[in-house]
């Protein structure tokens, strides 16, 4: 890797006391290190197949618009701008259909929440802090309506300003479809719902963070 072959570099041991250089090695070695500890290679199909259970397409009467994805209680999230004014189902993996009812909306997070009967449905859970920088992530969706996608990029910016809320930003491929697709880390944690991307250009996505998520869950399940 090239921070090994840079660290070893003569010219950067002799012009930088060794005390600053053993601490920037730790830290590039923590950051390096907590990633592959997460989930190897070999690891990812199985963390996919669990994620991927608990992934929904979101369909009008004759086409598929959108993903969602399932949290626990029963609480499915998806992007806002695919409830406004449309009747919805939605669409289990296994081929089961219920209707969608928004039991909460921010249209301006872009986030709504519904709550579906039944227990035991896979879910998936909020990581609880931000993730850093270059950071593996997956996204799960629906693009163009072709079926259940996986995508694989890093987390290009930690949440930042866009208009009046903060988004996540990520190089994964994200199209039409994939909004309200979550955004997982590389053990199957939410780091953030799929919400938007560049309109020009490429590379460039956008999610909701987890945090945001876990703050409207908070709020929606105090008005029920």
């Amino acid at each position: 890797m090239r921070v090994f072959s840079t660290l070893a570099n003569p010219w950067l041991c002799r012009c930088l006391p060794p005390a600053f250089v053993a601490m920037v090695w730790s830290l590039l070695s923590a950051g390096v290190l907590a990633d592959q500890q997460c989930t190897s290679e070999d690891e990812l199909p199985s963390v996919l197949q669990r994620v991927s259970a608990a992934v929904v397409n979101l369909r009008t009467s004759d086409a598929t618009i959108g993903s969602g994805f399932v949290l626990d209680d029963g609480l499915i999230v998806t992007s806002a701008h695919l409830t406004a004014g449309r009747r919805l189902l939605i669409l289990y993996q296994d081929g089961r259909r219920v209707p969608w009812h928004t039991l909460y909306v921010d249209r301006e997070l872009d986030l709504a929440i519904a709550r579906v009967e039944g227990t035991g449905l896979p879910h998936l859970t909020l990581r609880a802090d931000t993730p850093s920088l270059g950071e593996t992530v997956l996204a799960l969706g629906n693009p163009f309506g072709l079926g259940l996608t996986v995508t694989r990029g890093i987390v290009s910016a930690q949440p930042r300003a866009i208009g009046q809320v903060h988004r996540l930003q990520t190089d994964a491929a994200i199209n039409p479809g994939n909004s309200g697709g979550p955004l997982v880390d590389r053990q199957g944690r939410v780091v953030g719902m799929i919400s938007a991307r560049a309109a020009i250009g490429s590379g460039i996505g956008f999610a909701v963070p987890a945090a945001a998520i876990r703050k409207a869950l908070e709020e929606a399940t105090q008005v029920e």
